[in-house]
């Protein structure tokens, strides 16, 4: 009976108990905020919960910056605050099983990206992708999401038109169009249902009505979305967004965002590109299973997206290559410390991100003749043909171990075939080793990391039980497009050399 469960408390009046019950809320003092309370009974949590819950507002804020085990914020009115480290460690906390429905509401803060670096768009996208995960599938408050500005960033230009931190543009101009950043970062909600009132407080005129057969603003129909009672899916509108044309749009923004990490600069681009790498597989096994992989397959499976695809696997192929625990890296790194020549790996890695040249100067190197570049590069794909340089070759390759570099062709030689380890299913996986070796990040996946993908990673092995080529549609389509892109550059370059031109083709 409740009044043996609250022994002596029944004694007191329950206007009494109410306002004892008020105390426990959580607030920043610790002592005042002890819960084990709730663990007594049934009884006396069914009588305390209401007044946990009813005045309760929960305000969570994601920011834009990237910090390895710092996701989300959230605070009560009172004043506690939790900082969560990941999607996990919220559920570990119990973030997962409150019954928000309870809560008088919710607030969501979201500050800009500096749109100087693109990275904290993705990074803000992602956070959110998570985030929804805690309440999909809930009955929920009322919903209030802010779009905030800060002192150094705006969710709109200096033109007063709403930004846009990625564009299709330059290493990008293949992408069919990366949309507003609000819109962006709003897009997501729309699977979160079921929200008592939902909304979205942002920057004046932002909002603007876009083409196509749906009469509201975006952020109209998106706090129309979050209030609607039927499981994301299931929504149908002629006149105007379905829930199906809702899903299409979240998978191709999926697609783009995830290929314009690959190249877009920036110190957050860097880490993600890093923390992509190193979550790649779930378990802790090269070629485990991968809920990454496996999303990239569910969506092109329904669409063509051959030129996503072709980014995709040179994705894979950097994966590969960079992964520290692999048998070659550790057999460079070894070598690397055997040898101290003083051309580290991490000296290496700088000249491949920045894509640097280095020229000597007590070696010429403008006399080649076609025959000189041509074994060359027949040595670069073969490394048994080195044995077939002959003598002229040689002396430049010893030059080139000296340090002495013509441009990322040279540098390939010099350390990549120093490893002879083929890549086997023994490499090796460790999240914390991604970390501990790249404490910059991961630099922009673009063609100067061409020769040392070739050489540290499994991609020329077509048979490899790792190679995901078999699950993706289109895949055929995409097989040769780095090396051709590589192949006509050596071309290029051959042909510039036998003309005497060092611009262009023609004499």
């Amino acid at each position: 009976m409740a009044s043996n469960n609250f022994g002596k408390f029944t004694d007191l009046p329950f206007e009494l108990r109410s306002q004892i019950w008020e105390g426990l809320r959580p607030s920043n003092d610790p002592i005042k905020s002890d819960l084990r309370i709730l663990r007594t009974s049934r009884s006396v949590s069914l009588e305390i919960l209401p007044h946990l819950y009813d005045k309760e507002i929960l305000t969570f804020k994601l920011l834009p910056l990237y910090r390895r085990n710092s996701w989300i914020i959230v605070r009560n009115q009172l004043g506690a605050t939790w900082f969560l480290e990941s999607l996990s460690h919220a559920v570990s906390l119990g973030f997962a099983d409150i019954p928000y429905e309870k809560l008088k509401g919710i607030e969501i803060e979201i500050p800009a990206p500096d749109v100087t670096d693109p990275g904290q768009l993705i990074n803000l996208w992602t956070k959110v992708r998570e985030f929804l995960q805690l309440l999909q599938g809930k009955e929920m408050p009322e919903v209030n999401i802010h779009l905030l500005g800060t002192d150094s960033t705006s969710w709109m230009a200096p033109d007063g038109k709403p930004q846009i931190s990625i564009r299709e543009e330059g290493p990008l101009g293949w992408l069919p169009g990366v949309d507003h950043d609000y819109h962006i970062i709003l897009l997501p909600f729309c699977r979160l249902r079921n929200c008592r009132s939902a909304n979205i407080f942002a920057p004046k005129d932002i909002d603007v009505r876009r083409d196509g057969k749906d009469h509201r603003t975006p952020i109209e129909f998106f706090a129309f979305s979050m209030r609607l009672r039927v499981p994301f899916g299931e929504f149908t509108d002629e006149d105007g967004d379905s829930d199906a044309d809702m899903k299409k749009e979240l998978e191709e923004g999926f697609l783009q965002l995830d290929s314009a990490l690959d190249v877009i600069p920036g110190k957050t681009a860097r880490w993600l590109r890093l923390e992509r790498f190193s979550t790649w597989f779930d378990e802790k096994v090269f070629g485990g299973r991968s809920k990454y992989t496996d999303e990239w397959e569910s969506i092109t499976k329904e669409g063509h997206f051959s030129e996503e695809i072709k980014h995709f696997r040179w994705r894979w192929k950097c994966m590969a290559a960079f992964n520290p625990c692999s048998a070659k890296m550790k057999g460079l790194r070894d070598y690397d410390k055997q040898v101290a020549r003083g051309l580290t790996i991490n000296k290496l890695f700088q000249m491949w991100s920045e894509g640097r040249r280095l020229v000597s100067t007590r070696f010429e190197w403008w006399w080649w003749t076609d025959k000189h570049w041509e074994n060359l590069y027949r040595a670069q794909c073969d490394p048994e043909k080195y044995k077939k340089l002959d003598r002229e070759e040689r002396k430049m390759e010893r030059e080139a171990e000296s340090g002495w570099f013509l441009d990322l062709s040279i540098l390939s030689i010099t350390e990549g075939y120093q490893v002879q380890e083929e890549a086997s299913p023994e490499d090796g996986w460790d999240i914390e080793e991604w970390f501990r070796f790249y404490p910059e990040g991961i630099p922009p996946l673009d063609e100067d990391l061409f020769i040392f993908e070739a050489e540290m990673g499994h991609v020329w092995s077509e048979e490899s039980r790792f190679e995901p080529r078999d699950r993706f549609r289109n895949w055929n389509d995409a097989t040769f497009f780095w090396e051709y892109s590589w192949k006509s550059k050596m071309f290029l370059k051959t042909r510039n050399r036998r003309s005497g031109c060092s611009c262009c083709g023609e004499h």
